[in-house]
């Protein structure tokens, strides 16, 4: 039979106190290792009151290393039209743009400015503008309306199918417009207000502006007068030093 100094260590099972101390002594320290960690990190909180990181509301600046945000390109705008196909003769320079005259109520006239393409509404009975070449007005009891130019200015009719260049254009302008009722279609296209054709006129800024005719519009209702659109071409002297 064996000594009992012989048999293998019995093994202690696990949260018991070894062979010799007392069992309150582990309860003690049970108690005590959690209060000492609680200490510790109450002391660390107070060292670092936002610990990993910025505190709330901050924004930490950015890693230099990161690649810039590339510029904003500015969308491309489409230059004017060019003046193609017109004949700039020496010492001028040419531009390009709109007219129009439109609907006005009874009573007004409406002055267009041909250096511009511009138009200002007044009533009839005013005088025009200075610089303005073309007056559409109405009566005040809308029976009638009348385009015609200004008193003073150089203003004719380029007929539909002629060239329309300089020479040309400033040629019409010794023939004078005259009155153009504008009450229906039929009344302008007797005087030749037709699309294709243009007016021309000698301006205030000393140019030959074509209001070419490309939108005829009869009236929209009764009491109403025909509208007129198209390109304004204006031929200007070139500017030269003192």
């Amino acid at each position: 039979m064996s000594d009992a100094s012989d048999d293998p260590a019995v093994p202690t099972p696990e949260g018991s106190p070894p062979p010799g101390q007392p069992r309150w002594a582990w309860w003690v320290v049970g108690i005590l290792v959690p209060l000492i960690g609680t200490g510790v990190a109450a002391l660390q909180l107070a060292r670092d009151p936002h610990p990993g990181g910025s505190p709330p509301g901050d924004t930490a600046p950015p890693s230099a290393d990161l690649n810039p945000a590339a510029p904003a390109v500015p969308v491309p705008v489409p230059p004017a039209p060019p003046v193609s196909g017109i004949d700039v003769p020496l010492g001028y320079t040419a531009s390009h743009g709109r007219w129009a005259i439109g609907p006005i109520a009874c009573g007004e006239q409406q002055a267009l400015d041909l250096d511009t393409g511009l138009s200002r509404t007044r009533p009839a009975d005013e005088e025009p503008p200075p610089g303005s070449e073309l007056v559409h007005a109405r009566a005040p009891d809308c029976a009638t309306s009348t385009l015609s130019p200004r008193e003073g200015a150089a203003v004719g009719l380029l007929p539909a199918g002629e060239p329309q260049t300089y020479e040309r254009c400033l040629l019409a302008t010794g023939t004078p417009l005259g009155s153009i009722p504008t009450s229906t279609p039929e009344e302008i296209q007797e005087r030749g207000i037709v699309a294709g054709a243009a007016i021309c006129a000698v301006t205030g800024e000393e140019g030959v502006a074509m209001a070419v005719i490309a939108e005829v519009t009869p009236p929209q209702g009764p009491q109403e007068a025909v509208t007129l659109a198209g390109d304004l071409i204006v031929w200007q002297p070139e500017e030269t030093g003192a």
